[in-house]
């Protein structure tokens, strides 16, 4: 029984090594697929299979030797990123240093099994490129504030910061001890443009990146749109759409309604002007010409031309001869007012001068006082 068993065990070693062999190769990608010949024999050569078992060392020696590589190439990009990192408007001294906590952490992990850095490599990698975005206010105030909220054995580890020399998270608590003295808003000044701009210059960054770039990402963005919107592209189609506006109101405006032609006007000055089809020979302005009327409109020409006034018996028209200022003052006061309209008929009007009916005793012939003095009477 144990012989069969034996039997049995090496019959399942051998088919394994003829089926993974196959397996691996049917699933496969073409560039491993082309590998995998390298790795086990050919089929027909089951013999040499069978006197060599498959074994997963050799699969896994196969794998290393020809796709594993190092990951050099992705530490390299990882660590320019550290190049171009400028501290934004408005960012804290607390926030600016923990931006640089998650691709610190991304790096490590890129980087394990190797040693890891020096002090000198840190300062190099991001530490001084920390420093270089503190403003000078922001500096007298850490240096102020420094003693009073820093152990005196723990100050020599952060008062090299501003050569990128100092323990990390010493220097965090202080900025966060002394958050209120600091400014609220932070806006990068020479100091910081310069250091940043010959650092740009000294790695080559500005033919790539151009100048640094002080705004947040969201905020460049919405800059970036309103460019965008402010294009002459934009303005161009503005453009073409009050233009086509325009062309779909013009067909309105020269609409009119003509007269038929048994209706127009005949008068030689409005045919020869071309002007007859507006108008009919009855609505011409040209009719109250010869009557001493401008010819503007029908309804300016009705206006220039009023119908006559009826004259009521009794009333005069005629000024008094009398040149005194104050008679003529008195007429024409008189003459708007509503009693010179009779409010009876005139035959049955009482003179008091005469006593006689048909007039006024202002309009009495045997009257020789005038009307001031007839209505005024001397005191």
């Amino acid at each position: 029984m144990d012989e069969t068993f034996s039997h049995r065990s090496v019959n399942t070693q051998r088919n394994l090594s003829l089926v993974y062999p196959r397996g691996q190769h049917q699933g496969s990608s073409a560039r491993l697929r082309a590998g995998i010949p390298l790795a086990y024999p050919a089929e027909s050569n089951c013999r040499e299979w069978q006197a060599n078992p498959f074994n997963g060392d050799i699969l896994i020696t196969h794998i290393e030797s020809n796709y594993v590589t190092d990951n050099s190439d992705s530490i390299t990009a990882m660590e320019r990123k550290f190049e171009t990192m400028v501290r934004w408007r408005s960012e804290t001294i607390v926030q600016w240093i923990d931006r640089f906590e998650a691709p610190l952490a991304e790096l490590e992990v890129a980087r394990d099994g190797l040693n890891a850095y020096t002090e000198d490599e840190l300062t190099y990698l991001w530490k001084q490129t920390f420093a270089d975005n503190i403003s000078g206010e922001e500096i007298q105030i850490i240096t102020t504030h420094m003693p009073r909220y820093v152990d005196a054995n723990s100050l020599q580890d952060i008062q090299g910061y501003l050569d990128g020399t100092f323990d990390t998270q010493l220097f965090r608590s202080l900025c966060v001890d002394i958050t209120r003295f600091l400014p609220n808003r932070y806006v990068p000044d020479k100091r910081t443009m310069q250091a940043n701009r010959d650092r740009f210059e000294r790695k080559q960054l500005l033919q790539v990146f151009g100048e640094p770039d002080y705004d947040s990402p969201s905020l460049s963005a919405l800059k970036t749109d309103q460019k965008r919107k402010s294009s002459p592209t934009t303005t161009k189609d503005r453009s073409d759409k009050k233009r086509v506006k325009s062309t779909k109101t013009t067909p309105t405006s020269k609409s009119r309604k003509t007269i038929p032609n048994h209706s127009q006007c005949n008068r030689p000055g409005c045919v020869s002007r071309g002007t007859s089809v507006t108008h009919t020979h009855a609505q011409c302005f040209y009719k109250y010409k010869g009557k001493g009327a401008s010819p503007t409109t029908s309804v300016l020409a009705k206006e220039t031309n009023p119908p006559p006034r009826t004259k009521f018996a009794g009333s005069t028209s005629m000024k008094p001869a009398s040149t005194s200022r104050r008679t003529s003052k008195f007429i024409k006061f008189s003459q708007g007012s509503p009693s010179a309209v009779p409010k009876k008929d005139p035959s049955e009007i009482d003179c008091w001068t005469c006593g006689q009916k048909g007039h006024y005793s202002s309009d009495c012939p045997s009257n020789t006082k005038s009307k001031w003095e007839l209505r005024w009477p001397q005191m």
